[in-house]
């Protein structure tokens, strides 16, 4: 483990951009071949990359104060896994771990929570053609929100660098793979998603309606949703966002998506307070029993 983290923490940024262009390039070829929608896709992919090149960019310019937060740690001793002396490897599992409950889990259900966050977050959710280029649809403003959680879990946590940098490697293909166009076969799927999210778990958090949107929020672990009560499992979805009218959902305008969050009820904004819950619809053992 010690060497796949330290490999990672040594790479360029020439060899990270070519890292992330194999992987885009092995999503798009998997898609292509085995998806479920074929057409449009070209189309489909520009706007996500549009909102991509934002994020990139607002991850460039932050990421030396991510990285100094974490050497800022490292020096001082900082950050509640300082508080015990741990080979390296618990050092960078721990890390992981608890980065990932407060960087992403935390966050995303904030996200869904806070109307200010939620209303940024529902450029995400307004996709209705889910694929891998969906994980990078990510209203500008919401970029800078992760930046800050990320932060706040280095310092929490006293992450190391070397483990902050796996971290993100791991988390981005994970992010690709559980917004993919795929499936999984059902033993696979059952037996992954009891530690992981899968595309299949990751799918539902997609679907239009409550309560179904308001679950499945890890990217990497399953077991946080498991642990907070946050996990459901639905067959049939229909991807989308129920405050949105169906001609504004499926929106194409670059600009009126970068606007949205700005929307108000008068403008066609439904507020989340509003939304169907669909609570009737919803029984939590039948949805466990597979599983």
């Amino acid at each position: 483990m010690e060497s796949v983290v330290i490999f990672f923490a040594k790479l360029n940024v020439w060899q990270k951009a070519l890292i992330l262009l194999i992987e885009f390039a092995f999503f798009w070829s998997l898609e292509s071949a085995f998806g479920i929608f074929k057409t449009g896709k070209y189309k489909h992919a520009k706007i996500n990359l549009f909102f991509w090149a934002w994020t990139l960019g607002i991850n460039l310019i932050f990421a030396g104060l991510i990285t100094g937060a974490s050497v800022f740690v490292e020096k001082y001793r900082l950050g509640l896994l300082y508080l015990f002396e741990l080979p390296f490897y618990l050092k960078i599992i721990f890390s992981f771990v608890l980065t990932d409950l407060i960087a992403v889990y935390f966050h995303h259900r904030l996200a869904h929570k806070i109307p200010a966050f939620w209303k940024l977050h529902i450029v995400h959710h307004s996709d209705t053609q889910m694929d891998f280029t969906t994980s990078l649809r990510h209203h500008p403003l919401e970029a800078l929100i992760r930046v800050g959680f990320t932060i706040l879990a280095v310092i929490l946590v006293g992450v190391p660098t070397e483990s902050l940098v796996f971290y993100q490697a791991v988390t981005f293909l994970f992010s690709q793979w559980i917004h993919s166009d795929s499936v999984l076969p059902e033993f696979w799927e059952k037996a992954i998603s009891k530690i992981f999210i899968t595309p299949g778990l990751h799918k539902v958090h997609h679907h239009k309606t409550l309560p179904w949107t308001d679950s499945n929020y890890g990217t990497v672990f399953s077991f946080w949703d498991r642990i907070f009560g946050t996990i459901r499992f639905k067959s049939e979805i229909e991807f989308g966002v129920d405050v949105l009218p169906d001609s504004e959902e499926r929106e194409k305008s670059l600009i009126r998506l970068l606007l949205l969050p700005f929307r108000t009820e008068k403008e066609g904004y439904i507020d989340r307070s509003g939304r169907n819950q669909n609570i009737s619809a919803w029984n939590p053992k039948e949805n466990m029993q597979n599983y």
